[in-house]
Order: structure tokens, then C-alpha cells, then sequence
């Protein structure tokens, strides 16, 4: 059962890392990115502070809203950011 939940984390922590990037890619707030994945505000802040775990339903929001494919989310760490990287 403990393996079952480290993959679990290990899911979480890959869809928290995906909203950052979206949010970050599209330059969205918290409260756009809600709007455009059709959840509230409040949920979205749940789920980026680690105080709600995200289910099948928040990915399949994300695969709507953003047009990727739902194993991505699940399965591949996002690319660095744009505005993540620093020039030299």
C-alpha cells in the first residue's frame, strides 16, 4: 500500500509542476486558469497550496483546457518554462 501512495505523490507533485508551467507558459493568474478550466478560484488555490489532491477530473479539466493529451499530465514532467530560464 505505501508504494501505491508514493506514486500517488509522485502524480501530485507532476500536476502541481504542470499548473505552474501552464500558468507560467500562458501567462495566466490563478483566478484565468480557473475560468478557463471551468473550476473555481478557491479550488485551483486548494490545489496549488497541497491542501486538496487533484483527481481524474482536474486532469481531464487540464487536457480541455490546455489540449494535451491527459497522459501527458500524468506521465511527463512539464519542459522549463520561458520565463523560468535565465539568459546568459
Amino acid at each position: 500500500m505505501r508504494a501505491m501512495a508514493k506514486v500517488d505523490e509522485n502524480i501530485r507533485q507532476r500536476l502541481l509542476a504542470w499548473v505552474q508551467y501552464l500558468l507560467d507558459e500562458y501567462n495566466l493568474s490563478v483566478p484565468e486558469m480557473a475560468k478557463r478550466m471551468g473550476i473555481s478560484s478557491p479550488g485551483l488555490y486548494m490545489i496549488l497550496n497541497q491542501r486538496r489532491t487533484p483527481g481524474l477530473d482536474f486532469v481531464i479539466k487540464l487536457h480541455r483546457a490546455f489540449g494535451r493529451s491527459m497522459d501527458v499530465f500524468v506521465d511527463q514532467d512539464p519542459p522549463v518554462s520561458r520565463s523560468r530560464t535565465t539568459s546568459r
